[in-house]
């Protein structure tokens, strides 16, 4: 089921496409899950942490760059409500 969640937001369409991963880390900082996107619209990116955040509240996403492997800028680390 969270999964079929992150694959409905990828379904998403943009016009800028990016490589990122994303790891979920809970509160003790135990990374729970984690999913890579290549080739995927800049759009799908809030709808992708915006689920995760639904999924895995209070934890902490890591976004980053698969070309260079360091975090995103603005994107990472990402505090869920």
């Amino acid at each position: 089921m969270k999964r079929l969640a992150l694959l409905s937001a990828l379904v998403l369409c943009g016009c800028t496409t990016l490589d990122y991963g994303i790891t979920v880390h809970d509160e003790q900082g135990n990374q729970r899950f984690s999913v890579n996107n290549r080739e995927a619209p800049s759009s799908t990116l809030r709808s992708i942490k915006n689920s995760l955040c639904k999924l895995y509240p209070k934890s902490t996403l890591i976004v980053k760059d698969l070309n260079t492997g360091e975090e995103m800028d603005g994107e990472s680390p990402y505090k869920c409500p």
